[in-house]
């Protein structure tokens, strides 16, 4: 999947899109996606994380949104592929929004040993990033304890070495690691899920919803039940 931002410039994206003949499905009025050669692209022009479509936009969303606003006008990187150039955001800017990326895919629908991967990549290539100010954007968004467990378990388990200074909760970096390969939910066959009624995949969505509360509230006591009517009613 590829993520692109356009900001002020989407809804002229969406206009040139539509005229060189690809078809663009609006979701709302900050996200879109098409597929190009078979490839999934998503263009925004918020940092809401619309492509996760079953939760509540929060508060925490509207930080976040600031917090990598705020980055981006701090530079940019540019990278040469087969000699075309591409400006691609700071790194700090990457390692905030991995993480709320990650955080809103674990209570979702869980993690896979590839979203680890990606953070050690990232966190391997941070540089010199200003690590108290991060911190500070993480704990505001509600995404520290989260992320000092995906540390910690990179740590433990993959070889990480980098210099953060984290909380080491090993009780919540076991749950988190059990939960990504011992999940009921996640042994489910996709065709299996794709041949499933409507109305039993409603409820095995509510089932799965309702056995990761604690998942929500690490993030934010009270976040599930603020969740419960989007679920319900989708």
């Amino acid at each position: 999947d590829l993520e692109i931002y356009f900001g002020v410039n989407y809804s002229k994206a969406v206009k040139i899109l539509d005229k060189k003949g690809i078809t663009v499905e609006e979701i709302d009025e900050s996200y879109s996606k098409f597929i190009f050669r078979g490839l999934k692209i998503r263009i925004h022009n918020e940092f809401h994380f619309s492509q996760f479509t079953g939760r509540v936009k929060s508060k925490t969303d509207r930080k976040v949104n600031k917090q990598l606003k705020t980055l981006l006008t701090e530079g940019c990187e540019s990278i040469e592929i087969q000699g075309a150039e591409f400006t691609i955001p700071n790194r700090e800017f990457n390692l905030l929004y991995y993480i709320r990326y990650m955080t809103l895919h674990f209570t979702e629908y869980g993690l896979y040993l590839r979203h680890l991967l990606d953070l050690i990549a990232i966190l391997n290539n941070a540089g010199n990033i200003n690590h108290q100010r991060l911190i500070k954007n993480l704990k505001k968004g509600h995404l520290y304890k989260l992320f000092c467990s995906f540390v910690y378990i990179c740590r433990e388990n993959l070889g990480l070495k980098d210099n953060f200074s984290i909380l080491e909760d090993k009780s919540l970096a076991d749950k988190v690691t059990a939960d990504m390969f011992f999940n009921k939910f996640r042994k489910i066959e996709k065709q299996k899920l794709k041949k499933m009624g409507g109305l039993r995949r409603y409820f095995l969505n509510l089932s799965y919803f309702f056995s990761v509360k604690w998942k929500y509230d690490k993030i934010k006591l009270g976040l599930f039940y603020k969740t419960i009517p989007k679920k319900l009613f989708p």
